[in-house]
């Protein structure tokens, strides 16, 4: 695979949306759409020689780009490859976050010059990455944020879903399979973006915010569960409170049987090492899962996106 291909793919795989990106940043999101969009046509144009018509793929990219709609089949369109890369870009990047316009003439700019260095391409094309994901991803999460609080807010108000605590919402399917005794499912990350995963999944893999409250949560077929990006956070703060209290009934009990002793000694729980940092919260983001009982018939596929679902 030529490094331009392998970039592209790098590249959409990767979740970007944007709030509200500046201008320079939509600039240089344009520079990033049209630079690996040139360099994997004139790549294909140079692997398959006269076989391939360059015109006609960027014809098409530009055509479906313009569009801005996502095609489902791509082999019926005039070039699939370039329908690909157009599907993919729009998958990846709003709309707002460009000027589709400047990305298609920027395109044709790139594939009329004379020389063309793949080894040079590609090093701009990940100095323009790394630009790009640094001024974009503060932006993302912001958004994701909003988003978030949107779904939770809709989801809440419709029939059959359950608030939890730690502000983990429940929606079930009627069944008799304890909770504990699943170790299949999906695991759909993401809320501006979507990953999706189908994975073997156990409960131990399960969130804490699940797993602290399995007492509360019933017997069921299936269950999905949104757990808020700040559920991990509840946790530690419940967490946090429970062992302070327990820590105070200690010395409590400690004073009754020591009288005036000192019992002001640290103890293990006062002396945890508290420089351990937990993940960035800022990179946390809505999980919604769906877990099955393990039999021949479980589905193993991934749920509509939480957005489809909820508007």
């Amino acid at each position: 695979m030529n490094i331009a291909k392998l970039f592209f793919l790098i590249c959409v795989s990767l979740p970007l949306h944007a709030q509200d990106a500046p201008e320079n940043l939509r600039q240089d999101i344009a520079e990033l759409i049209a630079t690996r969009t040139a360099a994997s046509i004139r790549s294909a144009s140079e692997s398959y020689g006269k076989a391939f018509a360059q015109d006609v793929c960027a014809g098409q990219f530009a055509k479906a780009f313009r569009e801005g709609q996502v095609i489902e089949d791509e082999k019926k369109t005039d070039c699939p490859a370039a329908t690909y890369w157009s599907n993919a870009t729009l998958k990846q990047f709003e709309r707002r976050d460009y000027d589709a316009e400047a990305v298609i003439n920027r395109i044709q700019t790139i594939l009329n010059q004379s020389t063309w260095d793949e080894e040079t391409t590609d090093n701009h094309l990940r100095q323009l990455y790394k630009k790009v994901a640094e001024a974009y991803r503060p932006i993302l999460r912001q958004r994701e944020a909003v988003k978030e609080k949107e779904i939770l807010a809709a989801n809440a108000g419709r029939e059959g879903v359950q608030t939890l605590k730690f502000g983990v919402q429940m929606e079930i399917e009627a069944g008799d399979t304890p909770l504990k005794d699943i170790n299949r499912g999906t695991r759909e990350t993401g809320v501006a973006f979507y990953t999706r995963v189908t994975r073997k999944l156990r409960f131990n893999e399960l969130p804490e915010a699940i797993r602290l409250q399995t007492e509360q949560i019933p017997a069921a077929k299936s269950w999905t569960f949104w757990v808020p990006a700040d559920a991990a956070a509840q946790v530690e703060e419940h967490k946090a409170i429970q062992a302070q209290a327990a820590q105070e009934k200690r010395n409590a009990m400690m004073q009754r049987l020591l009288g005036n002793r000192n019992t002001n000694s640290p103890s293990k729980a006062s002396t945890k090492d508290e420089t351990k940092t937990e993940s960035s919260e800022s990179e946390a983001v809505m999980l919604k899962i769906k877990v099955w009982k393990d039999d021949p018939t479980a589905p193993v596929q991934t749920l509509p996106d939480v957005v489809t679902d909820m508007f």
